[in-house]
């Protein structure tokens, strides 16, 4: 990890997501969240002294401890993201994260593969301003968002 961050470039970085809309340890209403806002709106010059690591010790789920890449490490210095989710609980994420229900109704495609499984994908807008730390992430070159058919409709588990 170190190299990596010398190199200040991660090509990939596979994340999941809370039922509260946290991803990498970075929690709806946190400081660290409203650090991060503040950093944004900084001057270029001032990127070189970005963070891109952060420790949180008051974390609202255990454990209390942790280390986490900044948000703006993952948004300036990540080129692609995937965010992945799966039941119920993440469906009201899904909800307040993406504009409108009606992209659900048609997929913009359906593969089978062999093993007799149906693949979706769909190409909804995200709403602005970001409500959820999840989606405060916007890579350099793309964000996919993979999740199952519990946390995209809310059916029980």
């Amino acid at each position: 990890m170190k190299e990596v961050l010398q190199q200040q470039q991660l090509d990939l970085a596979v994340l999941g997501f809370g039922p509260d809309g946290h991803t990498c340890s970075l929690f709806p209403g946190h400081p660290l969240i409203a650090l991060e806002e503040d950093k944004s709106s900084s001057s270029s010059s001032d990127k070189k002294s970005r963070r891109w690591v952060e420790s949180i010790i008051d974390s609202p789920k255990p454990p209390p401890r942790r280390i986490t890449l900044s948000l703006s490490f993952l948004n300036e210095q990540t080129r692609h993201i995937i965010l992945c989710g799966a039941g119920a609980s993440k469906q009201p994420i899904l909800n307040d994260v993406f504009e409108g229900k009606k992209f659900l109704d048609n997929p913009a495609v359906v593969v089978d593969d062999d093993n007799n499984k149906t693949f979706q994908s769909y190409h909804p807008k995200m709403v602005s301003p970001p409500p959820y730390p999840c989606s405060m992430v916007v890579p350099t070159e793309s964000l996919t968002w993979i999740v199952d058919t519990n946390a995209m409709h809310g059916e029980k588990e």
